[in-house]
Order: C-alpha cells, then structure tokens, then sequence
C-alpha cells in the first residue's frame, strides 16, 4: 500500500529555552494541589528518592536516532508536535507503538533536541477471564496461529493517524462454510492518532514568522479566505482545539476482504446511534492532546454456546490441528481483557527520578508503587513527570465507558463487491485497493478518509466536482459526484460491512499490574511457530505472543521478518522493576454481575451449512486520550449504573479508593506522625547527651575521692 508520509516543515535552529517548570511542587508521585499536601510528599520524598534506583535502557526517541536506517520505516524517526506535546509513531513489524513527550522548546520544526522524559504505549495482547475466575486471577491469553499485523499510515487535514489491524482466535480458512467456517474470531482494529499543526505542517509557518505577517499578508500567500487566517493563527499560537467525531478503523473482516469504516466511541450512557441520529458527538481535542482507538468485533460458528438455537456444534471435525489451541467458546467467559504495555522507564534520565501517580476525580491520588492490581482505575488520570528535568507532566486518561452493539452482514453483497475469497493479484500482494473498501464517506477533515489514497470509496459523495488534484484517481471515488449524498447510516452497510450501530453504553473496569519484564530473547527461534507459543522456552511470563512468534520455517522471529532496521528494543524494552513497565488491562463486560450475558458477549452463531462464521456478531469500541500539560482537562462523564440493566450501584460505581485509603485527607495525620516522631528523637537524643555527660563528671568525681583516700 501507498504510504502516507509526515510532512516536516524546513528547520528552524533558534532554540527557545526551556519553559520553566510550573509543576515542580508536584516531585512526589502522591501530590496534591493543596499546599499542606505539597509539603508533606517533598518532606517524605527526602526518604523515598534515597531508595529508588534508576535504570538504564535500550529504548530511545525515535525521530533522535541518527542516521536514519536504510531503508526506513520512515514515520518511525519523524514527530508530530502540536501545542505543548511531541509524538512518534512506529509499527515496523510489531503493534502500533506510541511514544509522547512534552515539548519544552514550544516549537515544531523537525530538529529539536530529544525529550528529557517520555513514555511508550504498545498493543499487549487480548486475554480473557474465566466465570469461575476470583478477583486477581491472571487471565487467559487468547492467540492465534499467526502473529502477523497490517498497517499503515493515514491522515487528513487535521489529524495523523497510524493503523494496525489483526485478529484472533481461529478466522484462518475463512473463505469456508459449514464445519470448516471460522470457530471463533475477533477482528482488531487499533488506531493512533494525533493533530496535525495547520499553522507548520499545512501551511508552512513557524510561531514566529506568522506573527510577523499581517492578514492580508497571509492572505495573499496562501490564496485563503480571512476566516481560515483566523484559524492559522489560532494553530500558531496553540489556542486552536480540533474537532472529533468519528474515529476510523482498518480492519480485516471475512473472506479476506475489509474495509476502512467509521466508528463512534464518544456515546455517554443512554445514547445510541439510532436516538443520536447516527452522529457522533464531537469530542474537542486541545493542542497537545492524543488519543488512540480500539474496535473489536465477535464472531463465530461456535463461538458462543450459551446461544444453543444457533450453536454449531460441529465438534473437532473440520477444525486443523493447529488451530485447535485459539478456539474459545465466550459463554465460559465474564470478560474479555485489552491489555497494553506502558513503558515509563524514559520519564527521566539516569540522572532524575522517575515520578508516577494516579489521580481520582474525588482528589485522591496514590503512587504507581502503591496500586493494587485489583485497583480500578477507570475514569481516572495517570500522571508521569521528570523532576527537575524542565518538562511538563505526561497525562493519560482512561475514559471511563465503552460502546458495544451487535451486527448482521449482507454476505451476498460481500461477494459482488470482493469475491470470497476476495484475491489478491501476484505482482502486488498488499496493495489494500483490492480487497479494501473505504466506507467513510467525502466529509472531509478526520470525519471521513482523506481523498488520494489508491483505495475504492463507497458511497455518493454529492460534491459539485472532483477536486482537480485527484481527478487522475477518479476510478477510485466512481460516486464522488452523485446524488442524494450517502447518509451515515447508509455508509455504515455498504459493501456488506458490519454496520457498527451502537446500542448500550457500558462502564469499564481497568487494573493495572506490574511488567515481569520481556527481555533476553534469543537470536532465533527454538522452533517453527507463528503463534508463539513454542518458540522461546522458559521466556518470560509477560512476554506478548506477537514477540515470540517465529516466520514460517522458523529460521527468523516473525518481528523481524521484513529486517531489523527498526529495532524492538529501540521501541520499547521492559525489564523488571518498580516504575519501569507495566500492564493495563482493560476489562470488558461478557456477562452482567447476575450471569446474565452482555450485549458484547450475547452472540449468535453464524453456523449453517451456507454459512461462513462471520456474518454477524458482536462489537465494541474504546478510546483512552493521552496529552501532557493541561491538554487532557477533566475526567470525563462521571461512571454511573447502566439503568435497567441488571448491575447495582455497587457494581457499576467505580469512584476510586475512599478518602481512608490514601486521599489526601490523612496527609495531616501522617505530617503529624512525622513531626511527633521527629521531636521525640530530638528529646531522646538531647536526653541521652545529658545523661552521657552527667555520668561522666560522676565517674571524675569519684576517681578523685579514690585517690584522695589512698
């Protein structure tokens, strides 16, 4: 597939200094804005910093790298930088890795020092948790025969994104009916993305030189209208907050064919797209803020045996050996669990200590040390900063809900559009135009796909032209023109794709555990294994599959297959330690709390003779947001019950630990604590200095009148 590159502007080399650092009375991973709770943590961090150790790595920046390998993956070593933050992309044969900084320098051109502190997010695995499972219990990895993940770079005119998608389970063979159909499966579709700076990357302005322009100036270069100066500048100056609606996936559903396609994550509770009229609600996006999305999609011929009127029950039959070890059946499940890695070893260098806590909306806030993996940090912000190194906090916030919904395909309209299976011609295999519709529609901006990609739309676009830079494509946008314009709802199904309409909206429970470390991987595999489960004997437990996955004869791990010009460990490179790499896992409700199915894991099969395993299912779709500053404000809707559904107050709120269990509210107690103990050594030292004195001038004393007596 045509790649879509990051534009840098020209360098600029005059180096602003460094912002002053605003949030250094925040040095302790449990501070508060109160000014008592400030003291208290410096007071105590004294204790602390004496114990921590810091580590070095092998990861590094990215866009730092010099040289750049050859031949690139080149968005892995450029940046975006919008408002106060820096962001690089990379999936060079492994999951989207992210990696955020903040940007001290408050500039965007392309040479900029490497950050001080950053952290990386990277696409973990999918497990899921047993019914008869107790709180704490490790769930259980969902693999698949082959670790592979397609990607690709996207964007518009106001945001970059980055597209990985994979799946689980057993979807090979299916192109297949009847007992040979897919068992079970999850089509995963993840996507990074970013603001784009108008005011550098699409007109070609630094801070500096658009303030030196008048409008008209402006004007006239650019051949723009007076309301878009309004909004260069606005770029310019870092006050512009972009508008999101729809997120877009890339993903592989069936057949062998996919499709780029809308989905809405941004549904409080009670709406659904029917009653919001199929819009999706825009979520503003401020200069420095960065979110990424996650759609997954069930679905099976056997994939759910609590729905007998539809189950397969095909038994082994039809199945490959090899596939036996991904099939589940979902109704011995209560969830299904998004797990990433985030990586904090980077937020400081050698030098600095690594600063970590967790923030609740009713103010408490516990250390990164502290946290139970049996904590739930739903709608809560995860706050990483460098004291002393001059960079602003990092902040991720995990949105406290996700939209689910179920769906059913027009499989006979999947064949007219692609064939099943839809082929992919010899002199190109991965060229996505072939087997890959986008379904987004002509909107514009991030709202739907970009035009210029050498990708089939779906859909009448009712535009009055085709723009005239794109009319040597025009094959590729046959509907561009025509009336009426597709609505929403009508993109949503064209093609025979899934029509991801939402209706419920469900809270989310996320724990976060420690990393046991991934580290000293052999040279090459031990054996032929694209699932990864045999490759590496003894390897670590939290080690992802997609890692230990081999190529197909096994004389290369799969990560590697296209060469190491990009190295994993230059990504990210967990080892063991307290505030180095953790695990977030996201918990998705199968089952309500009295065992009655979840939307998401009431599926029916799509068993039968004719039928393929695909043809319906089960969907969700979650996005947590990322930024650094004050770019990620506020926490969101508050969680609340889910009305009818069968799920009481005390299970469905999740507010954070109770002020008793590490609020801020017990800092007097333990400043009182300190301060008692402080002047009780105080007396107990001044105490013994006298008793030590007076005891020497008593054995003086007495030596003398022993002397005297003699």
């Amino acid at each position: 597939a045509r790649r879509h590159k990051i534009r840098i502007s020209a360098p600029d080399r005059v180096i602003m200094p460094p912002r002053t650092y605003r949030n250094g009375d925040r040095a302790s991973a449990g501070s508060s804005r109160t000014p008592l709770a400030r003291t208290v943590p410096i007071l105590l961090s004294l204790f602390s910093l004496l114990a921590r150790t810091t580590f070095a790595a092998d990861s590094r920046w990215l866009p730092s790298i010099t040289p750049v390998p050859d031949p690139p993956d080149d968005a892995c070593f450029h940046e975006n930088k919008f408002g106060t933050t820096r962001i690089a992309l990379c999936a060079y044969g492994v999951p989207t890795t992210t990696q955020i900084a903040f940007n001290a320098y408050n500039k965007t051109v392309n040479d900029l020092p490497a950050p001080k502190a950053w952290i990386t997010i990277q696409d973990h695995s999918i497990a899921l948790v047993k019914n008869t499972a107790a709180p704490g219990d490790k769930p259980e990895v969902w693999s698949k025969p082959q670790s592979y993940f397609a990607s690709t770079n996207d964007g518009g005119s106001e945001f970059m994104g980055q597209t990985t998608s994979t799946w689980f389970g057993t979807k090979q063979g299916d192109e297949n009916t009847g007992a040979s159909a897919v068992r079970s499966a999850m089509s995963y579709g993840y996507t990074s993305y970013a603001p784009i700076d108008r005011c550098t990357e699409t007109f070609g302005y630094t801070n500096e030189t658009a303030a030196t322009k008048t409008d008209a100036e402006i004007m006239s270069e650019k051949s723009i209208t007076h309301e878009e100066v309004d909004l260069i500048r606005k770029h310019c100056n870092g006050t512009y907050d972009q508008k999101l609606r729809e997120n877009q996936f890339m993903t592989m559903t069936g057949g062998g064919s996919g499709y780029w396609l809308n989905g809405c994550p941004n549904y409080s509770p009670g709406n659904t797209s029917k009653n919001m009229n199929y819009t999706c609600p825009a979520v503003p996006i401020a200069p420095g803020g960065y979110k990424f999305s996650i759609l997954g999609m069930l679905y099976g011929s056997m994939i759910n045996s609590a729905h007998t009127e539809s189950y397969g029950g095909y038994g082994a039959e039809g199945l490959h050996d090899y596939q036996v070890p991904h099939s589940r059946d979902l109704a011995q499940y209560k969830s299904l669990v998004m797990t990433s890695t985030l990586d904090i070893t980077n937020v400081g260098e050698n030098t600095t200590v690594r600063s970590a806590w967790v923030g609740w909306r009713n103010g408490t806030t516990v250390n990164f040390t502290d946290i139970s993996d049996t904590t739930n940090l739903a709608g809560t912000k995860l706050h990483f900063v460098s004291p002393g190194s001059g960079e602003d906090e990092i902040v991720l916030k995990f949105a406290p809900y996700y939209s689910t919904g179920k769906y059913e395909r027009d499989v006979a309209a999947v064949k007219k559009e692609f064939g099943i299976p839809c082929q992919y011609p010899d002199h190109c295999p991965t060229c996505l135009d072939y087997c890959v519709r986008d379904i987004t529609g002509y909107d514009g901006g991030f709202q739907s796909k970009a035009l210029g990609r050498e990708i089939k739309k779906l859909g009448n676009g009712g535009l009055s032209t085709l723009p005239t830079q794109h009319a040597s494509k025009s094959s590729f946008y046959p509907g561009a023109t025509s009336t009426p314009k597709s609505t929403k709802e009508e993109l949503m199904s064209l093609g025979g794709a899934p029509k991801l309409e939402v209706t419920e909206v469900r809270p989310v429970k996320i724990f976060l555990r420690k990393h046991g470390g991934c580290t000293g991987r052999p040279a090459s595999p031990a054996a032929a294994d694209m699932s990864g489960e045999n490759t590496w004997p003894n390897a670590p437990a939290d080690c992802p599959n997609w890692f230990k996955a081999s190529n197909h004869d096994g004389s290369k791990w799969l990560s590697e297959e296209h060469g190491t010009a990009v190295k994993n460990e230059w990504m990210i490179d967990c080892e063991a330690g307290d505030l180095r790499c953790y695990l977030v896992d996201v918990h998705l409700d199968l089952a309500y709390l009295n065992g009655t199915r979840a939307v998401l894991g009431d599926i029916t099969n799509d068993a039968g003779s004719d039928k393929y395993g695909w043809g319906k299912g089960t969907f969700f779709m979650y996005d947590p947001e990322i930024g650094t500053g004050d770019a990620v404000s506020g926490f969101g809707d508050e969680i609340q019950g889910s009305g009818d559904l069968p799920c009481p107050a005390s299970g469905c709120l999740y507010p954070g630990p109770t002020p008793d269990s590490g609020s801020d509210s017990n800092l007097i107690f333990v400043f009182i604590g300190v301060a008692i103990g402080v002047v009780a050594l105080v007396i107990g030292m001044v105490v013994y200095c006298l008793a030590v004195r007076k005891r020497k001038r008593l054995k003086v004393s007495g030596t003398k009148q022993v002397k005297a007596e003699v």
